[in-house]
């Protein structure tokens, strides 16, 4: 476990709108889709956390391009940094972890990451899709999604 908490301790980093956003999806244990509770989990074992709804709708308001080739969307706070990846933050179209019989779907197709905002029993997500996106989508807290780590500045 060690060596998984290392490398994300290293991971590079960008920084976009006051936060430093991880530059990679979190990948632990042989995965890389984490239920709420295991997500929330893996950024406190790493002295990070799960970005707010608030703020990944305010990501979303950067300048930003679907890459229908690498299958995801680079955002930046320079529209003319969203190719260059050392200054734009990808995020993989990674699909999502069913609950009830833990199959993959949609990679490729649709990003769903975890927010840390709650309503009741469920969570909200950024999700996307190619060209359409909804920033606060909410769902079940069983379901596997992606899981980018942010820290305050």
């Amino acid at each position: 476990m060690w060596k998984t908490i290392l490398c994300i301790l290293i991971m590079k980093q960008i920084k976009l709108n006051g936060l430093l956003w991880d530059a990679e999806n979190i990948k632990a244990y042989g995965y890389e889709h984490f239920d709420w509770e295991s997500a929330c989990q893996l950024a406190a074992d790493n002295g990070k956390r799960l970005p707010t709804i608030k703020e990944l709708k305010d990501l979303y308001k950067l300048p930003n391009v679907w890459d229908s080739e690498k299958k995801g969307y680079s955002l930046s706070g320079r529209e003319e940094d969203l190719m260059c990846p050392d200054n734009s933050l990808f995020l993989p179209a990674a699909g999502f972890r069913s609950n009830s019989n833990g199959q993959l779907y949609n990679s490729g197709i649709t990003g769903n990451y975890w927010s840390a905002s709650t309503y009741g029993d469920f969570s909200f997500y950024f999700y996307f899709s190619g060209g359409n996106v909804i920033p606060a989508n909410i769902n079940s807290r069983a379901h596997g999604f992606s899981v980018r780590l942010v820290e305050d500045i």
